[in-house]
């Protein structure tokens, strides 16, 4: 049965009201919010660039943000604690497609997902300064594109059906075997001027939630699994794959990354 008890007796507020907690739709965020009461919070689902987005225009209170997205704004949001997406090698849901070897896409053009804020950076810099490639890139479908990048569960949905001709290259392998680090693609960040209260007890939420979260994880794989043409066994090995609380390595990959971004 799904994680029901609330988080916390008390309404998380912000200087707006209601707390407004951005979540990520993807499978790969569900240890964060699978047993997570809403009843303190206005939950909204964004995915990563559109989440940025909002948080932007002052929509957003907190959230699992892309790190390109808090790079930028990192004067309006501050980490919530050590929690993000990362992965330790392969990233498994974030790929270039291409039908030629990577060398071969010079000044050809890339279509990027709509969906990307970190992925896009990343593809960029691997491109540029791994393969010393010029490429240009369009958002959405492009037809004369030599590659496409995707993310989330739609890489998930292509990597259990790869289109035929097509190779995938996961970006988060190409970074470990260029930088020997893991990459982080999301970071949990609270707005600076949400209470530092209502901070406090946020934090006890998302380490309770993630706990939960990974107790459940062969919950969420059932849960999930069939709508990404997954099997359970393939959701979850998936799931493990992630590492959710940030440590050594994962704070000096984040300053690698974030130094390669300023120099775009």
């Amino acid at each position: 049965m799904p994680y029901t008890k609330p988080f916390t007796e008390t309404a998380l507020t912000s200087t707006a009201g209601l707390l407004r907690l951005g979540r990520i739709p993807y499978l790969n965020s569900e240890p964060f919010f699978a047993f997570l009461s809403e009843s303190a919070a206005q939950c909204v689902d964004l995915v990563p660039r559109d989440l940025g987005m909002a948080a932007g225009r002052g929509e957003i209170d907190a959230g699992l943000m892309a790190v390109a997205d808090w790079f930028r704004l990192d004067k309006s949001f501050r980490p919530l604690g050590p929690w993000g997406i990362a992965v330790p090698r392969k990233a498994l849901s974030v790929f270039l497609l291409t039908k030629q070897p990577l060398k071969e896409l010079n000044r050809g053009v890339i279509s990027v997902t709509d969906e990307s804020s970190t992925s896009f950076a990343l593809a960029r810099i691997l491109l540029r300064q791994k393969y010393g490639l010029r490429v240009s890139y369009r958002r959405g479908a492009y037809k004369g594109a030599l590659g496409r990048l995707v993310i989330g569960d739609e890489a998930l949905r292509i990597a259990a059906a790869p289109p035929k001709g097509w190779e995938l290259v996961d970006l988060g392998e190409e970074w470990f075997e260029w930088t020997g680090l893991p990459f982080v693609f999301a970071h949990w960040v609270v707005r600076v001027t949400v209470p530092e209260k209502t901070v406090v007890l946020l934090s006890g939420l998302m380490e309770t939630a993630l706990h939960r979260g990974m107790a459940g994880l062969s919950e969420i794989a059932e849960r999930r699994s069939n709508d990404l043409g997954l099997t359970q066994e393939q959701a979850l090995q998936y799931l493990q794959n992630f590492v959710y609380e940030l440590g050594p390595q994962e704070e000096i990959a984040l300053g690698v990354f974030r130094k390669l971004c300023s120099e775009l």
